[in-house]
């Protein structure tokens, strides 16, 4: 039930998002990186701050130096960013429908990028199997 409550937040944080972007970029002319910016520096802080509410910063620093988990959220994350942006770049010359009915690709291109960033960056892409959650209890 769980996975489904997150598949419905997702649907309805990005149709959100989208059509918002939409709305802004044809009534108001705002640009995909703006509107990207704006968006996600808040999102970013929020979720900042509720991890050292929480009390979590410790561990995850400890993990992220460990495991050099830096380098691929850093990868990833530029990624997501790059993939947001040009979304909302096609966004602001199409409609939400003829953005998104080109999605179907999108296993294809991550895959073509994991195999760039393994050949041509040496990255390792193997998930190690460890026991370490950042819910559990210390």
């Amino acid at each position: 039930m769980r996975q489904w409550g997150m598949l419905l937040f997702t649907l309805l944080t990005s149709a959100t998002e989208l059509f918002l972007f939409r709305h802004l970029s044809l009534t108001e002319g705002l640009n995909s990186i703006s509107f990207y910016v704006s968006t996600w520096i808040p999102v970013t802080g929020f979720f900042l701050i509720l991890i050292l509410l929480t009390g979590k910063a410790n561990i995850l620093l400890r993990e992220a130096i460990l495991n050099n988990f830096l380098v691929k959220t850093f990868v990833s994350k530029s990624c997501d960013a790059i993939g947001g942006i040009l979304t909302f770049a096609a966004l602001s010359k199409a409609s939400v429908a003829h953005v998104y009915s080109l999605d179907s690709l999108q296993p294809v291109m991550t895959n073509l990028v994991a195999f760039v960033a393994v050949r041509a960056l040496g990255l390792n892409l193997r998930e190690t199997k460890q026991n370490f959650t950042v819910l559990q209890r210390h």
